[in-house]
């Protein structure tokens, strides 16, 4: 069975940098390499004519090719689009000075339909079906420029600047100045160190940003700044974004640019954020008192075959609506865009069956309602929310406030988020014990004046002395129930294996946040499938399910019960910080005495949290299993 319309990449592309979320308010410079994969075939010379093949490699994989000698002569390809680059470079020359509307537009399609010639030209050599195939010459070129821009990179940063997103032919650049003479020149001065380095490469100023909204890879808006004329022109930037998507309804799309002219409008970040929540507040208010068209309801979607051909039509809301036209005699085929909105039906819970046409809702007058909550929370919270993930003084739970939402929910997934961002087996081997052990749940015991205190561990500091950990600091003479802590620390560690094993997943999508302990086996959209297990059942939604509660987190839980008690662990601890206070002329730190009822105590929880931890194969690596397969196969041999 075909599942997949697009097939994986046969060779790795450009190289597209992490970007530093945030919004930077100074100025932004964009550099670029002026057409870098024609000029890459022109600076090494990459021509049928030129490379060579190299030696096999020993492990019979494809056969190697070399790079072109410096020595020889021109290749043909790169003769041919050093004509197309030279005269692509006099149309941009022209575009400079031309203040002409008209012929700007003219100049603009020339420019870009040479840039295109120029292009598939590297376009051709990586083409499975093109008469000029030749993938090792693709490769080569995809690999130097790869090379190239994380050349750029080190040499920017060299200079003190920082880049924040790259992106195969082009860096932004941090000028950290919020003077544009000072960024044109910082511009300047860091192209013609880069140019150095290259024959025909050449790095260009492509554009100055600010303020910059950098959300995520490919996923920013942007003012852009440029001198004409001697004035400061500025336009609004998007790339990516929700709001320039077909899938988003007109309310939706209208609400996103408002609050993006809010964020990029310069002010300072607590107005931003009131006016941001006020006009969240009114929006949402107009919705639920019908002071919005229809129109601006209506979600739009094309058909990519005939809607009875459609075998998840269930789960499609434009092809529910395009059924229930063609019922009504409305003709609906391939290629036609199907405008629908999403009603209130008690009987049905899938949006998508709750899918009609416009028209169809006005002639109705009144008998089919809008879904006003929906439109609320998976129209107008997801494009805000993303939108100010990166604004300081707001997140998804206070933007589903102002919409009269459920805050809760989004709280909650924002958390899971953020947990999931702390967590990883490098961060918890690298990080200091205090930040290991910060997502853990913290144990509280009962003490002898019948109230519940948290227990910190072994030893306690008050001042510049050391006190045993099962006395109260804040209470003297009152101490820990020991009896009551054993069980109430393995209840603790029993509750924590329990969430473990109820196998609860969440979409990743903080913006869903749908959560299931339901396995997905099998589920794809249309003409490609998705990895099995991993994607958000919910329809629309392109997240991915993750588990709540990781053996990583259960490990360290129960790794950090095991540390507070543990009696050897805290004098190594002690000896430690001594030692390092001796360096420093300071007087050493002295352990309380524990009776030996304590010590008896200490030891049998720590053994406790240590048989829960022997139950756990998270730290275990079983050699002899992991190379059992390998041993079945020589025997074989």
């Amino acid at each position: 069975k075909k599942w997949s319309k697009r097939k994986k990449a046969a060779y790795s592309g450009g190289l597209v940098l992490d970007p530093k979320r945030g919004l930077y308010d100074t100025h932004i410079l964009l550099l670029d390499f002026n057409s870098l994969y024609p000029t890459i075939i022109q600076e090494y010379n990459i021509c049928f004519t030129t490379v060579q093949p190299g030696s096999t490699p020993p492990d019979g994989g494809a056969l190697r090719y070399e790079m072109p000698n410096k020595d020889g002569g021109q290749g043909v390809l790169p003769k041919v689009i050093k004509t197309l680059v030279d005269r692509r470079r006099m149309v941009k020359q022209y575009i400079a000075k031309e203040t002409d509307e008209g012929k700007l537009n003219q100049l603009d399609i020339r420019q870009s339909a040479l840039k295109i010639m120029a292009n598939s030209m590297y376009g051709c050599l990586g083409f499975t079906f093109s008469r000029f195939y030749a993938k090792p010459l693709a490769e080569m070129v995809t690999m130097m420029g790869r090379e190239l821009l994380a050349k750029t990179v080190e040499v920017t940063q060299n200079r003190g600047l920082d880049v924040v997103y790259g992106d195969t032919d082009s860096i932004f650049v941090n000028s950290g100045s919020s003077d544009y003479a000072e960024a044109v020149k910082i511009a300047n001065e860091t192209r013609r160190e880069l140019n150095k380095m290259w024959r025909l490469l050449e790095v260009g100023l492509d554009g100055i940003y600010c303020p910059l909204l950098l959300l995520n890879k490919k996923k920013y808006a942007a003012i852009s700044v440029a001198e004409k004329g001697g004035k400061i022109v500025k336009k609004k930037e998007r790339k990516g974004l929700d709001i320039v998507r077909r899938d988003w309804c007109k309310l939706a799309k209208r609400a996103g640019d408002k609050v993006l002219d809010f964020i990029l409008g310069g002010d300072p970040v607590e107005e931003v954020v009131d006016k941001i929540h006020s006009y969240l507040t009114q929006i949402a208010d107009d919705v639920r008192n019908d002071r919005v068209m229809l129109e601006e309801f209506t979600i739009t979607k094309g058909l990519t075959k005939a809607p009875q051909d459609y075998s998840d039509a269930k789960t499609q809301p434009h092809v529910q609506a395009a059924l229930r036209m063609q019922a009504k005699g409305n003709p609906m085929r391939a290629g036609d865009h199907v405008p629908y909105v999403i009603c209130e039906d008690a009987s049905v819970a899938s949006f998508a069956q709750r899918a009609w046409d416009p028209e169809s809702v006005e002639a109705a007058n009144g008998a089919i309602c809008l879904d006003k909550k929906w439109y609320l929370e998976s129209q107008l919270h997801p494009v805000i929310s993303r939108l100010c993930a990166v604004i300081e003084g707001t997140d998804a739970g206070r933007l589903a406030e102002c919409l009269g939402l459920d805050s809760s929910k989004f709280n909650k997934a924002q958390a899971s988020s953020s947990s999931r961002d702390m967590s990883g087996s490098a961060f918890a081997q690298q990080a200091g014990e205090v930040d290991r052990f910060e997502g853990c749940e913290k144990l509280f015991g009962m003490c002898t004046d019948g109230l519940s205190r948290e227990f910190s561990g072994v030893y306690v500091k008050e001042g510049h002395k050391l006190k045993s950990g099962l006395t109260c600091i804040d209470s003297p003479g009152v101490t820990f129930n020991v009896c009551a802590l054993r069980l109430q620390c393995g209840a603790l560690a029993r509750k924590c294996i329990s969430r473990y094993q109820d196998g609860w997943m969440t979409c990743g999508d903080d913006t869903c946040a749908h959560r299931t302990r339901n396995i997905v086996c099998d589920v794809h959209v249309e003409g490609e499938r998705s990895d099995m297990g991993l994607c958000c059942p919910v329809s629309g939604c392109s997240g991915r399910m993750r588990v709540e509660y990781t053996s990583e987190a259960l490990y360290l839980q129960i790794l950090y019960l095991k540390s507070l008690f543990d009696l050897r662990g805290a004098q190594s601890k002690l000896n430690a910080e001594n030692r390092q206070r001796s360096e420093r002329n300071m007087g050493h730190l002295l352990p309380p005495k524990l009776s030996d009822v304590e010590v008896g105590s200490l030891d049998a929880i720590w053994t406790d949290c240590d048989n829960f931890l022997r139950e756990s194969a998270y730290s275990v690596v079983n050699l002899s299993s992991l190379f059992s397969l390998t041993a079945q196969a020589d025997e074989a041999d």
